[in-house]
């Protein structure tokens, strides 16, 4: 917790092609605490190959159940994700099964 954490977003079609030229815009929140914001917004530096992002600034300032918001436009579809992630008292995440997919063309 209070650390910068890294790490990889990918994102592939339906049918599994790997998805190259997205623009990602990411929010993480804590909807336990309605919806707090946490203090820095994640974002995407650099695209890796293969539909592979990383993404660098997540930041996380306390224990329990946090929202990643990712939007993404591809061309002129745009999509949205909500992932869940656990963080824990000592500061290690894990996804939650809760994750959803959200389609808004």
């Amino acid at each position: 917790m209070n650390v910068n954490h890294s790490c990889k977003l990918t994102i592939h079609t339906i049918n599994g092609k790997p998805v190259t030229d997205a623009k990602i815009e990411l929010m993480t929140m804590m909807p336990e605490h309605g919806n707090h914001l946490a203090p820095r917004r994640p974002k995407v530096t650099a695209h890796l190959g293969d539909g592979v992002y990383q993404v660098d600034d997540v930041k996380f300032q306390m224990p329990g159940m946090w929202h990643m918001t990712v939007d993404m436009t591809i061309g002129d579809i745009e999509d949205k994700a909500i992932l869940g992630i656990t963080v824990h008292d000592d500061g290690g995440t894990g996804h939650h099964d809760a994750s959803q997919m959200q389609h808004k063309q």
